[in-house]
């Protein structure tokens, strides 16, 4: 199995993890790194990707496994949680 194929395995992924996955990026390379701190393409390139899940995620349309965000509690902290990937598909 390679870089992408490995994460078919997974059973719950942080939206980031999504939308790399989406765009065609192994979310492994970024595991390291917060969003802010990846280059402008590669945000570019997932941007559209991340703001469909999000805002899927506040519709409910998939179940989320929410962790609250400290400084913004009406906002999931979308770096901890976690999206169930069998009710994404």
């Amino acid at each position: 199995m390679n870089g992408i194929d490995r994460w078919k395995l997974a059973d719950q992924l942080t939206v980031y993890q999504i939308a790399l996955l989406m765009a065609g990026y192994d979310s492994s390379e970024f595991v390291e790194s917060y969003y802010n701190n990846w280059k402008k393409e590669v945000k570019c390139d997932i941007s559209p990707y991340l703001n469909a899940i999000k805002n899927a995620a506040r519709s409910k349309e998939f179940v989320v496994k929410e962790v609250i965000d400290s400084e913004w509690p009406s906002e999931p902290d979308w770096d901890r949680s976690t999206v169930d990937l069998f009710s994404f598909r």
